[in-house]
């Protein structure tokens, strides 16, 4: 397994919510706090998206996932929340690049079971 290297300053962060949707008062303050803490942080297009109880239809939600895999600038991925969104989506998940540019994950447990590097 490759382990990503360490967050620095400036390193960028993505949010995505691959799952159950989120209101942007509740990210909000953590944007604020990486900011200062010396991260840029980088929102999914989709990040806000309602559809049902999802942030965004199931290929909104992979494709902001997608491309934060997909993106070599990208050293971090938080996601907004859990739940069975995810499951719904994992699935369609490319990780060719993702295993070339090995990113932190937080939130994204259920990877485990999918990405063998």
């Amino acid at each position: 397994m490759k382990t990503p290297p360490f967050l620095i300053n400036n390193s960028k962060i993505r949010i995505v919510s691959p799952a159950g949707k989120i209101k942007e008062e509740r990210v909000t303050p953590a944007v604020v706090w990486l900011e200062k803490q010396g991260y840029k942080v980088e929102l999914g297009k989709h990040v806000f998206a309602q559809h049902f109880q999802f942030a965004g239809t199931d290929s909104q939600r992979l494709e902001d996932l997608q491309t934060a895999f997909d993106d070599p600038e990208t050293d971090a991925i938080i996601c907004s929340r859990g739940g069975y969104g995810m499951v719904r989506i994992i699935d369609q998940l490319d990780f060719a690049e993702f295993k070339k540019h090995p990113k932190w994950l937080v939130g994204l447990a259920i990877l485990q079971f999918y990405i063998r590097i």
